[in-house]
């Protein structure tokens, strides 16, 4: 069924869990004498998806998101032989625009709760439920802040 976030929309302890629970994969890829093409391969198959599997139920802030970017992306640049103060706003550039295509997870995450949204919504099953129940809630108590 996934993980969803409380409603009050602080991921903070969400994206510490993210940024420890890989960082013994991402020292033991660095210090690994792996191919670089491999050590690539490795974050986008298994590091990226791990995170993305999350992403429809965080309300990732664009802060959050550099944060994730620095602590658990930028490790791997060193093995991947990408310089690694090379800049993080070229480094999700499609490859036409030469950029490394390094998805953004502020960008992916919104992508992901729209189409949760879609697939759900005119379906009777737990989810859609959960998301009428929760919009109508924050509909009635007026919150401020931003839903998805």
């Amino acid at each position: 069924m996934g993980v969803w976030q409380n409603l009050t929309g602080d991921n903070t302890t969400q994206i510490v869990a993210i940024i420890e629970k890989h960082s013994k994969m991402i020292s033991g890829l660095r210090s690994s004498d792996m191919a670089r093409k491999i050590v690539w391969k490795g974050f986008i198959g298994v590091l990226w998806s791990s995170i993305r599997y999350d992403l429809p139920s965080y309300a990732i802030t664009s802060k959050e998101s550099n944060k994730i970017i620095s602590k658990s992306f930028r490790p791997f640049f060193n093995s991947m032989g990408i310089y690694r103060s090379f800049p993080s706003e070229v480094a999700v550039l499609p490859y036409y625009y030469l950029g490394l295509n390094v998805p953004e997870p502020y960008i992916e995450s919104g992508i992901a709760q729209i189409i949760t949204f879609i697939n759900n919504m005119g379906l009777e099953t737990l989810t859609s439920k959960f998301i009428t129940y929760s919009l109508q809630l924050m509909k009635r108590r007026r919150v401020k802040q931003k839903i998805f």
